[in-house]
């Protein structure tokens, strides 16, 4: 054999390997994408809406399972539940399934605006949740914006008391403030006359996140050492205060 012709045919070879690298190497990131092949997700990541229309951001370095949607700053607390095939389901302090995980790593979002589910990215890694310190005239203050805009939204005065926190547990406070006031907000979305009896709102120290309504009281309890899942969610007081879920 020739040396010129064993040169070309090493040439040829060679051009045989990198085709075969690259073939496998696209064969693998569609194994991947198809989820037949668990991918490593960093414990606090940035998922993105396969049809676009937004994300949220995923903590699973606690405790706790923490959400946020990008366009929010409310985060919420999941509880993971064993689900069909093995699946893990992501359910609200309000019983909705938010999000479904499967054994390869793939997630499915279930979202208000599309309830049939759509397929979530893991995007990137994100920072993770974390809830900020207040003081107590921090508290003090939102109590005092809170009664003003409750003025405002039901046309008439609300008496807005709360116990004393440890300084550790004013932040879980201050957050209970806002979502209330948020959530009643949207349970007025839902039904024009939600909330129309509401005269005192009261914020409790307890063990744990509850919230408890009468029509003309309501009652939300914080465990100041639990961090987000020391407070209810904006959406859990929106269905109780519209009747879409009974008060505990």
């Amino acid at each position: 054999m020739t040396g010129r012709l064993l040169r070309a045919l090493l040439v040829i070879a060679a051009g045989f390997a990198t085709v075969a690298a690259a073939t496998s190497e696209q064969s693998n990131a569609i194994r991947d994408r198809l989820g037949n092949r668990r991918s490593e997700v960093a414990a606090v990541s940035r998922f993105e809406r396969a049809d676009g229309e937004g994300g949220f951001v995923l903590d699973r370095a606690g405790n706790g399972i923490l959400f946020r949607w990008n366009d929010s700053s409310e985060v919420m607390v999941l509880s993971a539940r064993r689900a069909a095939g093995g699946e893990t389901s992501l359910v609200t302090d309000w019983g909705h399934e938010l999000l479904r995980v499967n054994t390869y790593g793939g997630a499915t979002l279930y979202p208000p605006d599309v309830p049939s589910g759509v397929i979530a990215d893991a995007w990137e890694p994100a920072g993770p949740l974390r809830m900020g310190n207040r003081s107590v005239e921090e508290v003090t203050d939102r109590i005092r914006w809170a009664a003003s805009a409750l003025r405002e939204e039901l046309g008439h005065g609300v008496q807005v008391d709360y116990g004393a926190a440890p300084r550790d547990g004013l932040a879980v406070m201050f957050e209970a403030i806002d979502l209330t006031v948020t959530g009643i907000r949207k349970a007025r979305l839902r039904d024009d006359n939600a909330a129309d009896g509401l005269v005192l709102v009261r914020f409790v120290v307890g063990e744990t996140a509850d919230v408890r309504y009468s029509g003309t009281e309501l009652v939300v309890e914080i465990d100041p050492d639990g961090g987000f899942a020391g407070r209810p969610s904006s959406e859990r007081i929106a269905h109780i205060v519209a009747g879409e879920t009974q008060s505990s």
